[in-house]
């Protein structure tokens, strides 16, 4: 009889933990469909911040586009027609543009938080490729940002104070009046041609590599279209 009530205390000392065991199971199971389903909801609101900042950068990267594509046939038409001159002399501040690309400065918190250490959009793998090609064809932007202010700085700002014309740009530049007859003849001064071809080689680099970046934009926004 002993031996039975020892046997029946053993059996319902097992279930009791075993109760216990299913019942901490249970809650860690729950718990973590709870972190899981949180973790969803902050994935999802990145994406949607995300796709946001993604398409306010593909805005700002058209614009330019269509900015340096014009500024490109201006200078081509410029450097390649002598026809072109007469058009000029009747826009003569269109001869300023000759010298003019449209760079873009990007604001991409998220993109740069989902490729560094605080990344919130699970299930990303394909994501994070797209993302890292649009940051690596943006940096490049910025080296070509960077030359052109170089070139700016070393030939265009020294070639207006030799030639005395950095009042009459900067006046142009404020939509001020300006001396045309001084502006018009810039365009015959072969350095200044020659200023105008580095400008126009800085211009297709810029869209070369916009109309890459623009096309990666496309591509992570449909992938992301495709995921919801």
């Amino acid at each position: 009889m002993e031996q039975n009530k020892v046997r029946t205390y053993l059996l319902y000392a097992i279930g009791e933990i075993a109760l216990v065991m299913i019942g901490i199971l249970l809650a860690l199971q729950v718990n973590n469909w709870n972190e899981e389903r949180k973790a969803d909801q902050v994935s999802e609101t990145t994406i949607q911040k995300l796709v946001v900042e993604l398409e306010e950068a593909k805005v700002e990267v058209e614009e330019s586009l269509v900015v340096n594509k014009m500024f490109l046939n201006w200078s081509n038409q410029y450097l390649n027609s002598e026809s072109y001159t007469d058009s000029l002399k009747t826009n003569p501040s269109r001869i300023f543009r000759l010298i003019s690309s449209a760079s873009v400065t990007l604001d991409l918190p998220v993109l740069q938080q989902e490729l560094g250490s605080e990344q919130l959009i699970s299930d990303k793998n394909e994501l994070s490729l797209k993302l890292r090609h649009i940051k690596n064809e943006y940096e490049k932007s910025t080296s070509v940002q960077s030359t052109a202010d170089d070139l700016w700085n070393e030939n265009v700002v020294g070639y207006f104070i030799d030639r005395q014309m950095l009042v009459e740009f900067n006046a142009w530049m404020r939509g001020n009046k300006y001396n045309e007859e001084a502006v018009i003849n810039l365009m015959y001064d072969v350095d200044y041609k020659n200023l105008v071809a580095l400008v126009n080689s800085v211009t297709i680099q810029y869209i070369v590599i916009y109309e890459k970046l623009l096309g990666h934009i496309d591509e992570t926004i449909e992938l992301i279209e495709a995921g919801n």
